[in-house]
């Protein structure tokens, strides 16, 4: 079968080593790849997440998300799932190696992110088949960057067009393949 990245969350316990949040990817290969994203000051995730009545929250952490409708999109993968939604980056004022000078994250109108619990490959799955509930009130690029990506990584990239059209599409080393 297939295999996709699943991502989960590990919080260390408060005293350990810069009581960072852990991202542990694990490939169903055995692969495993970890990440370490730092806490912005000593509020707690809390602060930044916001939880409706379908159970998922979205974890902004450092990051801003400026267009209501990404937020509002994200907010409903949420909802949907009932699973936390975490932010991997949001508004930029740069390009990161491997970026898009043309990247709406430039224009504050893009997210990147993954779906605890979830693959990236059921996560764009997801999308893709109620992309009418999700992507509603306007035109949205959707990204899987896939392992090999030229982007720094693997993840799910959300963004808000100003045509009233989407782009579903997944990338790999640069090449883009579009969906319908």
């Amino acid at each position: 079968g297939q295999t996709g990245w699943v991502f989960s969350r590990y919080i260390a316990p408060s005293g350990s080593a810069g009581a960072a949040n852990r991202l542990r990817g694990e490939s169903g290969s055995g692969n495993t790849t970890a990440a370490v994203a730092r806490r912005s000051g000593s509020s707690s995730s809390a602060a930044s997440a916001t939880r409706t009545a379908g159970g998922g929250r979205v974890i902004y952490g450092r990051f801003t998300v400026s267009d209501a409708l990404v937020r509002r999109s994200l907010q409903t993968i949420a909802n949907i799932t009932g699973k936390d939604v975490i932010l991997t980056s949001g508004d930029r004022n740069h390009v990161p190696r491997g970026g898009s000078r043309t990247s709406l994250h430039l224009a504050k109108r893009a997210a990147d992110f993954y779906i605890q619990g979830l693959s990236l490959q059921a996560g764009f799955d997801l999308i893709r088949s109620r992309r009418s509930e999700i992507l509603a009130g306007g035109g949205f690029e959707v990204i899987y960057h896939k392992p090999g990506t030229s982007t720094g990584g693997p993840h799910l990239h959300l963004g808000h067009r100003s045509s009233s059209a989407h782009k579903i599409m997944t990338e790999v080393g640069g090449r883009y393949t579009r969906w319908r």
